[in-house]
């Protein structure tokens, strides 16, 4: 007996849907694995926006405090998330200066001018405490504590917090 060896055999359906199958699964994972690399890429950038909105917010209230004659008790909020720090300078035209949380933002103001937010529009801030620590014969020294977040996220999972603590001391005893 002689067998007939067919040459024009093709790919059959079964063959196709299987090719299908393996490109499908492969685009999924590249898609994947595109999608994280964003996410991760946005969170760095969520990231660094709060870290340098919390350092210039921070060093603002800061350089401040460190160069306040004193503290105003009467106009001040202390242990508080919605602290209210007042402060009086010795030039005349910058006392009191205050610092306070309104609406998730840092607004600072500066004797009779009118009040600055410090703050990035995609940075809200959660809570700002001040809290004032008083020893005999040593300066004044405030705490400042701050939680700070991302606005306006899109993806839950992408959504941050940063809290800030810190503490300083006034210039004078």
């Amino acid at each position: 007996m002689i067998k007939k060896i067919n040459k024009n055999r093709g790919t059959t359906l079964i063959e196709i849907l299987f090719y299908f199958v393996i490109v499908g699964v492969l685009l999924f994972v590249a898609m994947n694995f595109a999608i994280q690399i964003l996410n991760v890429s946005k969170q760095s950038e969520n990231a660094h926006e709060l870290q340098a909105n919390i350092n210039f917010v921070s060093q603002k209230i800061v350089s401040t405090v460190q160069t306040a004659e004193s503290i105003d008790d009467t106009n001040s909020i202390f242990d508080n998330d919605q602290g209210k720090l007042s402060l009086n300078l010795s030039e005349a035209s910058k006392t009191p200066t205050l610092f306070y949380i309104s609406s998730g933002d840092v607004f600072i103001k500066e004797g009779s001018d009118a009040a600055v937010k410090i703050n990035s529009e995609s940075i809200n801030c959660l809570s700002l405490r001040f809290q004032r620590i008083t020893y005999a014969k040593t300066p004044d020294q405030i705490i400042i504590d701050a939680v700070f977040e991302v606005k306006n996220v899109e993806i839950t999972n992408l959504e941050q917090t940063l809290p800030f603590h810190t503490s300083v001391s006034l210039r004078k005893i």
